[in-house]
């Protein structure tokens, strides 16, 4: 018997959009590596990351300093925005459709270069990432308990305090330490908290 619970379908969306919105943190980081490999000389690539970043790794290799601050600011421009894409995509669909038309263009990249088997890549990503952006435009909107106040609702910013732990009531037997009140086991025993000795 399969559950079909509003709850239970509201999780499965949302897990599909968040595993979308991860492949921009896979493009970013593949990106980062790849860019490693080729600096240092490196040949092999993942067919995943984007191919602009090989073109810029073209230019920051050339020793013209103009190009190589170039490169490197264009380097980092994309991978942030990978990076922001990624975190943005959980809640706006508009940062999927970004990504879809940035990552829609370096897949044409892949094919002026005849990289054939990344262009493969990239296809496989925009699908995953376009369900993830469908499943985004099926979720509904979260609606607040109409039976709890908005002013009682808790407020996730502020931090919640620890428990305050209640004294017991120290039993007939037992001794509480002069300095800080813990309850000690018996009489000329050194408390655990402030370290005093009892008499």
């Amino acid at each position: 018997m399969t559950d079909t619970s509003p709850e239970l379908a509201r999780f499965q969306l949302e897990q599909r959009v968040k595993a979308s919105a991860n492949w921009f943190y896979l493009i970013a980081a593949l990106s980062i590596i790849n860019s490693a490999v080729s600096l240092s000389g490196g040949t092999w690539t993942f067919a995943v990351g984007l191919a602009i970043t090989q073109v810029l790794d073209g230019l920051v290799a050339t020793g013209i300093t103009s190009l190589r601050l170039v490169g490197l600011g264009l380097h980092l421009w994309l991978l942030a925005g990978f990076l922001a894409l990624g975190h943005i995509a959980r809640t706006r669909r508009g940062a999927f459709t970004i990504g879809m038309v940035v990552y829609t263009v370096d897949a044409v990249l892949c094919l002026a270069f005849q990289m054939w088997v990344s262009f493969g890549f990239h296809l496989l990503a925009l699908f995953f990432i376009s369900a993830g952006r469908s499943a985004l435009g099926r979720l509904p909107a979260s609606t607040p308990d109409p039976q709890v106040p908005a002013s009682y609702a808790p407020t996730p910013s502020l931090p919640l305090l620890p428990a305050i732990p209640i004294p017991e009531p120290i039993s007939p037997g037992r001794q509480a330490c002069q300095r800080c009140g813990t309850v000690l086991l018996g009489e000329g025993t050194l408390c655990v908290r402030c370290l005093s000795r009892t008499t």
